[in-house]
């Protein structure tokens, strides 16, 4: 689970420094097309996952997974049971998911310069329901 979170925490950052550079750069477009990709990944996840994955990029990951574990401990065994068949099946199927759409979204605006992810960010900072897709950039943007 830890190396398909940072496989897309890398992907994120790859995709913010290494495709194509774009032409013509809407950063209210990239922000809204990243925040989907984000959004569709955690679609239907258990909650306990989205929140260890807002934890990993907010308090790093030693807290994060200190937390999960313990919120796992604290579960009843039959949702425990439940988050961990959707740390083995969502987790990857959806992981592949979000590569095509990362891929997509590198193919459309090619490599960011600093200024081009911070206007990005800054459009993120202020859209609602991609809290996470915030967090990801922000983390990217500080490992700049």
């Amino acid at each position: 689970m830890k190396k398909v979170f940072l496989s897309l925490v890398m992907c994120v950052c790859v995709s913010m420094s290494y495709a194509q550079k774009a032409k013509k750069f809407n950063a209210k477009a990239a922000a809204k097309d990243f925040c989907a990709c984000t959004t569709e990944f955690t679609n239907g996840l258990h909650p306990t996952l989205v929140t260890m994955m807002h934890e990993m990029a907010t308090k790093g990951e030693r807290v994060a997974e200190e937390n999960f574990k313990n919120a796992l401990m604290a579960m009843p065994e039959p949702e425990r049971n439940k988050v961990m068949a959707s740390v083995e099946k969502e987790m990857d199927e959806k992981g592949k998911k979000f590569n095509v759409c990362i891929d997509g979204w590198k193919a459309k605006y090619g490599d960011l310069d600093e200024k081009q992810r911070k206007e990005m960010i800054a459009k993120l900072d202020k859209m609602k329901g991609c809290e996470l897709a915030d967090e990801f950039a922000h983390m990217t943007d500080k490992k700049k």
